[in-house]
């Protein structure tokens, strides 16, 4: 399973409402490090409540609560907000309460043991069904190269920026970095700073040489970075990443006030 499997398609509001607190935990890190903003409950009740308060793309609920019956959650949910999608998982299923669950307008019935890509794959189709669709990106001229040997990390960082409307370029090596700056306008470099035959810092300075002023943060792995003086960073972001937003915020911050080449 690579990390990109592992980020949602269109990040939403999600409710999830489940009463065994490892399963409650286990979604919460799921969810949250996919890019969905997150609101937890353990019962019915405070699902209901919460339902009264705000509106979400997407409520997770278990059928087995402790004090209301998931289906009829599910009930009241359609009733309040009817373009809220939901999902309805079970450590027991049955071919009826799948039937009313899918008659009340649940986009998936997941059955507990589930697989978290079965369950992310699940809640794209369902918030991607309810939102509208896509508006034009939000930063079609601004142009990211990314630079790091791990293709994993590189596709990963494609993908969120892709998704955050930048144009984003990548490279594994030094050389086809540099290739890439001589030919394409870049106004942000993603740097790793330990690549294979030379360090993020140099790799910078050689990128500075063909694009005067391109802004640059470096991605490390270590819990502090040396000789961070040697060149001018706009920031600096850590691997394995927190949160897919932590990064799009780092990338923002970093191209605030840089005027596009």
């Amino acid at each position: 399973m690579t990390p990109s499997l592992l980020v949602a398609k269109r990040p939403g509001s999600v409710l999830v409402i489940e009463d065994d607190q490892n399963v409650l935990g286990l979604l919460e890190r799921v969810l949250a490090a996919a890019g969905h903003r997150v609101t937890l409950c353990s019962t019915g009740t405070e699902g209901l409540a919460r339902l009264s308060q705000a509106r979400f793309d997407l409520v997770l609920i278990d059928k087995n609560l402790p004090d209301v019956d998931g289906i009829e959650v599910l009930r009241q949910l359609h009733e309040r907000q009817p373009k809220t999608q939901s999902i309805v998982i079970t450590g027991f299923p049955t071919t009826d309460t799948r039937r009313v669950a899918e008659g009340l307008g649940a986009r998936a019935y997941l059955v507990k043991p589930f697989g978290l890509v079965d369950l992310l794959a699940a809640c794209d189709a369902a918030i991607d069904h309810g939102l509208p669709a896509k508006a034009a990106p939000l930063n079609p001229s601004r142009s990211v190269l990314v630079i790091d040997d791990d293709c994993s990390v590189i596709e990963l960082v494609r993908r969120v920026l892709s998704r955050a409307g930048y144009a984003v370029h990548t490279a594994l090596t030094v050389e086809a970095a540099l290739e890439i700056l001589k030919k394409t306008p870049v106004d942000l470099l993603l740097v790793d700073k330990n690549l294979p035959s030379t360090n993020g810092f140099e790799v910078i300075v050689e990128a500075r040489k063909v694009r005067p002023g391109v802004a640059a943060v470096m991605m490390t792995a270590a819990s502090s970075v040396e000789n961070a003086g040697q060149v001018e960073l706009q920031g600096f972001i850590m691997k394995p990443f927190g949160h897919v937003r932590q990064l799009v915020e780092v990338v923002s911050h970093a191209l605030e006030g840089v005027r596009a080449n």
